[in-house]
């Protein structure tokens, strides 16, 4: 993670990585609560159409991050690739 981002003045919200059957649900109870769910982040371009309010739905490549709360929801197996892939972002 860059330097500038880590001191960077956060979002009031949530973010969520990952769209599958947790993130999803998670999203769907975010938004039921009133919390600001700030973006959606998934994996595949063509995962882009799904819609969660109108929050953003967007590719790791293009997430800003910058929420309160970052909920990583993909399956056990693939969170080591996607915690080193966030190093990058």
């Amino acid at each position: 993670m860059k330097l500038d981002r880590m001191y960077a003045p956060r979002r009031k919200g949530i973010s969520i990585i990952g769209a599958g059957n947790w993130g999803s649900s998670l999203a769907a109870a975010v938004l039921q609560s009133g919390i600001p769910l700030l973006e959606v982040v998934v994996r595949r371009a063509k995962d882009r159409r799904r819609k969660f309010g109108e929050s953003s739905v967007v590719l790791l490549k293009d997430a800003a991050l910058d929420a309160d709360l970052i909920w990583l929801c993909v399956p056990d197996r693939e969170s080591a690739a996607v915690a080193a892939r966030l190093r990058e972002v």
